[in-house]
């Protein structure tokens, strides 16, 4: 983009002038009695030059000081700055993302400095950012945190034949039980680094407690029930759930959980012990089979999505008020935007189907 200088000369920003104007410049300084032996030049030169060369003033005096010093004026090729991390401080940095990628900018420095892999203490957050997105090839996004416990030999070796069973089942005759709370915001950090076009997962194994629990159990043509818990379930709760979905039925007339039925639900503590053993002999005259899910795998899950479609969905304005007003009546409202088509995809998207 051209602009223009106070004496009315149109220039072009961050393009250097041209040689043959330089020396023109210093013809001129020449001109008007200028010695670039002893650097000396009249007084009021520098002015004269600027308004007759419409340049300015700054310009003419860098000339002749770059003359009387090189004995030229050519323009010197930019040398560029100069990389203030080396590959081995790359690499570290890369190394410290890639242990823990919530790991912030001001972290990493100190790292780098403590470890002396830097000399000095001119190392900014922006240059270790620029490291971290354009040599690294990283991006920042949301953090995923599966549980440590879930990557153990015996719960590999349990996951894959819990994935071929359910593969042999009958996908409308397999519901999904699981609960949800919405939680007292904690400090844990939700985005960090990882290498584009791949997630960011840094594995923990906290939790947290939930203030309102809701119970849910869903099914592949929109069958589901659900209901509300005051603060966390425990295992009376649970039953009590399971022995009212028992008897419940959907909009449509249809039994909520039929004979031949399997429940799958998550290894939580209060579904297991005592609750295992009643449910199982509760389930049994009926013909329903419960199957727990490997532990920490809530992408084998398809009550999940739903989960996350209706907390989707709460955040809409329409809904503020409610919320407000009555919290679980706006939780079942959200549960109604979930529709059946959604349901086979929440199913699709575990893996284990084809619906």
């Amino acid at each position: 983009m051209e602009r223009q200088n106070k004496y009315g000369r149109r220039f072009k920003q961050g393009f250097k002038l041209s040689d043959d104007f330089r020396t023109l410049t210093i013809d001129k300084c020449l001109e008007y009695g200028g010695n670039s032996d002893n650097q000396t030049i009249p007084r009021g030169t520098f002015s004269k030059v600027s308004e007759e060369l419409k340049v300015t003033d700054f310009f003419v005096r860098k000339m002749w000081k770059q003359f009387c010093i090189d004995k030229e004026v050519k323009c010197k090729p930019h040398k560029g700055l100069q990389p203030k991390l080396s590959n081995p401080d790359k690499e570290y940095i890369l190394a410290k993302k890639m242990e823990k990628p919530t790991i912030s900018l001001s972290e990493l420095r100190e790292k780098l400095l403590h470890n002396s892999v830097v000399p000095n203490n001119n190392v900014s957050r922006m240059t270790i950012c620029r490291v971290i997105k354009k040599d690294l090839n990283m991006t920042f996004k949301k953090v995923s945190r599966p549980k440590a416990e879930r990557f153990t030999a015996a719960n590999l070796r349990y996951t894959q034949a819990f994935i071929d069973h359910i593969q042999t089942l009958d996908a409308n005759k397999i519901l999904f039980m699981d609960e949800s709370g919405y939680v007292v915001t904690v400090a844990n950090r939700t985005r960090g680094h990882s290498e584009v076009g791949t997630r960011c997962v840094e594995v923990e194994r906290y939790h947290p407690n939930p203030n309102v629990t809701l119970n849910l159990i869903v099914g592949l043509n929109g069958r589901m029930y659900h209901n509300f818990v005051d603060g966390t379930s425990d295992t009376n709760t649970y039953l009590q759930f399971m022995g009212e979905a028992s008897h419940a039925n959907t909009e449509n007339g249809i039994s909520v959980i039929a004979p031949g039925d399997t429940i799958i639900v998550d290894n939580s503590p209060l579904h297991r012990n005592r609750a295992e053993v009643t449910l199982a002999n509760f389930f049994a005259p009926m013909g329903v089979t419960l199957i727990f899910m490997p532990v920490y795998s809530p992408d084998l899950s398809a009550a999940e999505p739903v989960f996350m479609k209706s907390k989707i969905v709460l955040k809409q304005e329409r809904f503020q008020t409610i919320i407000k007003e009555n919290l679980k009546f706006a939780v079942s409202l959200s549960l109604g935007e979930v529709t059946t088509s959604d349901t086979r995809e929440f199913f699709n998207g575990t893996g284990m189907f084809n619906v």
